[in-house]
């Protein structure tokens, strides 16, 4: 799980390694210039938000869920949260069936093989590991004052310059 860049240049995501090694992640908050989609519906007491994903494949919906209810096609992402983009799946959620809490992203966000890892070494992200509650909270627009106040950071002190001690 990670955050990465910053409030102006990027998004808070939630990252998966996909069997082919190329990093895939679900974007939980975007702060660009494109339309934010974010939605909350309770349907039977369960909670399900719907959020722009990334630019490929935008026609494709992916839910990233607490893991109450994990099917034969999901992807165990970290404890308690699962990845499914079945339609049997979204076909339950519509009918308020499916576990407590959801986030449905219609996209995603994809890094070639080492992309990814290179630009963390680069100190473009800000790794975090973070639970359940920060995931699927309905502070979207607060997540990344969350993000800053987990990892003990002022963030009127950072610096557009970076290096290595």
């Amino acid at each position: 799980q990670g955050v990465g860049k910053s409030p102006t240049l990027g998004p808070v995501v939630q990252g998966c390694e996909t069997e082919n090694s190329e990093n895939q992640d679900e974007t939980t908050n975007t702060t660009t210039d494109k339309k934010e989609i974010v939605s909350r519906n309770i349907i039977n007491n369960k909670k399900l938000f719907f959020r722009y994903g990334g630019p490929v494949e935008s026609s494709r919906g992916f839910v990233l869920h607490s893991d109450e209810e994990i099917s034969k096609d999901s992807l165990k992402i970290s404890k308690g949260v699962v990845l499914t983009s079945t339609i049997e799946f979204f076909d339950e959620l519509v009918k308020g069936k499916g576990p407590k809490e959801s986030i449905l992203a219609l996209g995603y966000a994809g890094w070639g093989p080492g992309q990814l890892e290179d630009e963390i070494l680069q100190n473009s992200w800000m790794p975090l590991s973070v639970d359940n509650n920060f995931l699927f909270d309905n502070e979207v627009s607060n997540k990344w004052n969350q993000a800053y106040e987990i990892l003990g950071v002022d963030p009127s002190k950072l610096s557009i310059f970076s290096g290595r001690a």
